[in-house]
């Protein structure tokens, strides 16, 4: 394709996309150039609100076929792309065709029931969204009717650059759309996507030589499983210190009156040895990896090196600390020393207590949602997809402390580290028209 052919397929399909979530060809939501380069503010969040620092347009959808072809621009694919779809399909089983019915999700007799059903019924509304084929129309009537109508939010411009260290955002509880005519980013800038999207972007150019998947900037395009914000569980509770143990026995003594003294009968006894300290608590179970969104990817010419896109399962919480052993506590007081006793030392603090487990790392995402690349010969896009990683198990507390040095009952075990999670489903696609 010449430079000519190239630039008014990108014009075409940014009118398109447009006028699919009813905008005109001239409509801009985010203005017709937007720059984010800002070393004071290097996270740019957009979410499904249309507003923040990228203004959009909040689209009502009525059912799934006029989301599909919002999300797709209803272009036709080729066959491997079709069988890949209908393979994940497949694997997901009889998802409604009796079971999934809209009453027992909107008014449910069993909670937990209704609440997996509705989650299937999501995820094969994500599978035909994104290009599957072959649901059943029965079925596709009962997600119209459960899942619609609903929203989708369209960001809209012509050219968006993104400056070095600059990460964009994608983050919402609905379906998003980026349509920009051409995006020019750093290769150490990033799009993050973490919500249902599409990414329309006619031309993208990298502004530097470093890209690539080898590069060390990283990918420019992230789907993955939203991130925690806590990389960790939280720590246990460090243990308890015990009370002091009760007074020793007294001393006893009499006075003798022929020797004109007192007399020591029974020394008073030694204060006795503190408690141990109470084991610290187990450190919180890291949260399993978030699911990764299923979403679109459609450039149409890249300039410059190869676009890194990396798809990624979400990872696992890393496992909380287990909480330092309480305290050793103090040591009792001696028996009461009566005249003509020698007194006795106070008993010594006991033991610091156990430290506590590490919790256990999440798992690794088990959810397999479709991410569908469209391939064009004018785009050199290196596509990387990687399993979510399961959290790593917590350490385990530090034993507690001795005021006396009396030592302490360890550490406590570290946590089981998380499973890995499944492979993220990316469907290549050759776009035939």
């Amino acid at each position: 394709m010449t430079n000519t052919d190239i630039e008014h397929e990108i014009a075409e399909r940014f009118a398109e996309v447009n006028k699919n979530v009813g905008l005109g060809v001239h409509d801009f939501t985010a203005g017709k150039e937007v720059t984010f380069d800002d070393p004071n503010t290097p996270i740019v969040i957009v979410s499904c609100d249309g507003s923040g620092p990228l203004k959009g347009h909040v689209f009502k959808t009525k059912g799934i076929a006029e989301l599909r072809n919002i999300l797709l621009n209803d272009k036709p694919q080729d066959g491997p792309a079709i069988r890949a779809l209908q393979k994940l399909q497949e694997d997901m089983g009889e998802v409604t065709l009796g079971d999934m019915r809209p009453d027992l999700v909107a008014q449910p007799g069993d909670v937990d029931e209704a609440r997996l059903l509705k989650a299937r019924m999501e995820k094969l509304a994500s599978v035909f969204a994104f290009g599957g084929l072959g649901v059943p129309e029965r079925t596709l009537e009962e997600i119209d009717s459960v899942l619609f109508p609903s929203q989708l939010t369209a960001y809209t411009g012509n050219k968006l650059v993104l400056g070095p260290g600059t990460t964009l955002v994608i983050d919402g509880l609905e379906p998003i759309v980026l349509n920009f005519s051409y995006v020019e980013m750093a290769a150490s800038a990033r799009i993050a996507v973490y919500s249902k999207a599409s990414l329309f972007f006619g031309q993208v150019t990298i502004t530097d030589q470093t890209s690539g998947k080898d590069a060390k900037d990283g990918p420019q395009i992230l789907i993955a499983g939203e991130p925690y914000s806590a990389p960790e569980a939280q720590t246990g509770a460090v243990g308890a210190t015990p009370e002091q143990p009760k007074d020793a026995e007294a001393g006893k003594s009499f006075f003798d009156k022929e020797i004109g003294k007192y007399i020591c009968t029974r020394k008073p006894e030694h204060g006795r040895e503190g408690l141990p300290g109470a084991q610290g608590g187990q450190g919180a179970e890291g949260g399993p990896g978030r699911n990764l969104q299923a979403a679109n990817v459609d450039i149409i010419a890249t300039v410059g090196q190869p676009l890194h896109l990396m798809v990624k399962g979400g990872s696992g919480q890393d496992g909380g600390d287990g909480g330092q052993g309480g305290t050793g506590g103090p040591g009792g007081f001696p028996g009461f020393t009566p005249t003509g006793c020698a007194s006795s030392p106070q008993g010594i603090s006991g033991p610091g207590g156990r430290g506590g487990a590490g919790g256990n790392g999440g798992d690794g995402s088990q959810i397999v949602d479709p991410v569908r690349v469209v391939k064009r010969d004018t785009a050199h896009i290196e596509t990387e997809v990687l399993a979510g990683q399961g959290g790593a198990g917590g350490s385990g507390g530090a034993g507690g402390l001795s005021p006396d040095g009396n030592g302490d009952g360890g550490s406590g075990p570290a946590g089981a580290p998380g499973k890995l999670g499944a492979t993220p489903s990316v469907i290549p696609a050759r776009s035939l028209t």
